[in-house]
């Protein structure tokens, strides 16, 4: 079973039932390529284009040289439909009087009672309460991500409301400025969160929001 070492701004969004994880392709494939949307993990499918396929949970990616000749390149999805991950979360142990046993607690639900507590990373698979099944993934450049599915990632940026009351007394485009403004903000957001993740040092294969790589959004929903 695969792991996520969740934030809490991922654990909130576990709470309430769904959340979509962003993770760079393993390989990523040439450069003039389109990708397909993967829905059905063992459902052969065209795509709007029509020259591209999802075979039994891998993308196929389709690109022609200058002769016109095809060459074809399956890339198998990290996270197939149906895939269940762990959710790893900041924890504690604590020794229960009633059982005579130590039992696992997490900072999630004591956040104040909590005086010393492990990091996610060192959760043991043992101490995991909380299952996400993959319901659904996309694959896609990531400066190609939208604003909803930055949200749906854990990644938002809101304007306070005195802000936005000033500046609604101020302008009559308001509605369009914040609008630009936020997707600006959250794109940021987004930038340094995945600089910081797959642009680390010490990361083997590292890659960098400006080499725009592939990755599969995979849409999850708690068990």
């Amino acid at each position: 079973m695969a792991h996520l070492n969740a934030t809490p701004k991922q654990l909130a969004l576990i709470a309430r039932g769904k959340i979509t994880l962003c993770e760079v392709l393993r390989k990523q494939p040439p450069e003039a390529v389109t990708t397909y949307m993967v829905d059905k993990p063992d459902v052969i499918t065209d795509s709007l284009l029509g020259n591209n396929y999802c075979i039994k949970n891998k993308v196929l990616f389709i690109s022609c040289d200058s002769n016109g000749k095809r060459s074809h390149i399956y890339i198998p999805l990290r996270y197939p439909v149906g895939k269940e991950i762990g959710v790893k979360q900041e924890w504690a142990k604590s020794f229960d009087y009633i059982t005579n046993k130590w039992i696992y607690v997490y900072m999630e639900d004591f956040p104040k009672r909590i005086k010393e507590s492990y990091t996610s990373a060192t959760m043991p698979a043992e101490a995991i309460r909380t299952k996400l099944k993959v319901v659904g993934s996309s694959v896609k450049q990531v400066q190609d991500v939208t604003l909803e599915e930055m949200k749906s990632i854990g990644i938002s940026y809101y304007i306070p409301a005195i802000t936005f009351s000033a500046m609604k007394e101020a302008l009559d485009d308001t509605k369009e400025i914040m609008s630009k403004l936020i997707l600006s903000s959250t794109k940021d957001l987004f930038k340094h969160w995945f600089n910081s993740k797959y642009a680390n040092k010490r990361r083997k294969n590292k890659v960098t929001w400006e080499d725009n790589p592939y990755c599969e959004l995979v849409e999850c929903e708690v068990e």
